[in-house]
């Protein structure tokens, strides 16, 4: 074992927080796409970490944060009880893919969908309730809106530790204007707005978006009318870029085993 994550282990025993071990979640989910074969990587992954400190944050998790720092980051709100248990955010809990709790159908919001598989990637989400009650804990937007909140890491080629390189929440559609509000508020920085129509298996339906770039790390925003939620995703731009070529090269790799 590294001796990063020697000492990964070591802070979370300590802390009493669960146990994860970035290696073993990436080797327990094979064969499924976040194993690494060479084809799906360079050699060399060329990244800058200038500017990290000024990335975009969902609350206490900043875009960039270690995966190490993440697991030992309190969770910031108690679950409200609304139409569930009251819970302290002192018993809310991580839990990622690959933990062997993952796989309760109570979790099945860590399901990794297609634009999740990035290979060497974690996907990570609190989740509150006990026993086979457990649902994914919601995290206040502002106190407009608590939702649900997807958090991915990736490490890359020649890196000791995973980074926090995606959040992902969706907000209900019809809450857009609120939402984009509540962020050009907050970040204290007007959006990009756009908006147009698209075609889709013979359906038509509109989109529009508000995108937030401080040159490190973006935000944006995006309802489709087809849609009941809109997606509001933060992604760190140097390791998001790293994924989806990831992402790719896994494409090409298997493309030839249909």
């Amino acid at each position: 074992m590294k001796t990063s994550l020697k000492i990964l282990v070591a802070a979370l025993v300590v802390t009493g927080c669960n146990t994860h071990n970035p290696e073993a979640l990436i080797q327990k989910q094979q064969p499924i796409i976040l194993s690494m074969p060479a084809a799906y990587t360079d050699a060399h992954e060329n990244f800058s970490k200038a500017g990290w400190n000024k990335a975009y944050a969902r609350r206490n998790f900043r875009l960039g944060m270690t995966f190490t720092d993440f697991m030992v980051t309190p969770f910031p709100d108690d679950e409200d009880g609304a139409g569930r248990l009251k819970i302290p955010a002192a018993n809310i809990y991580q839990v990622c893919v690959g933990d062997e709790k993952s796989h309760g159908t109570q979790f099945i919001d860590l399901t990794m969908g297609y634009d999740d598989m990035a290979p060497g990637v974690i996907k990570c989400m609190h989740f509150a309730g006990i026993d086979y009650m457990q649902h994914p804990a919601r995290m206040y937007l502002a106190e407009a809106w608590m939702l649900p909140t997807k958090f991915y890491f990736i490490q890359p080629n020649g890196e000791g530790e995973y980074y926090l390189y995606k959040i992902f929440s969706q907000p209900p559609r019809y809450g857009f204007s609120n939402v984009s509000s509540i962020l050009a508020a907050g970040l204290k920085q007007r959006p990009v707005n756009k908006e147009g129509h698209q075609l889709d298996a013979s359906t038509a339906y509109l989109w529009q978006s508000a995108t937030w770039d401080n040159g490190v790390s973006r935000i944006v925003l995006r309802a489709d009318s087809d849609l009941d939620n809109a997606k509001l995703t933060y992604t760190l731009k140097p390791l998001d870029n790293l994924a989806q070529k990831r992402r790719k090269r896994a494409a090409a790799a298997t493309a030839g085993k249909i």
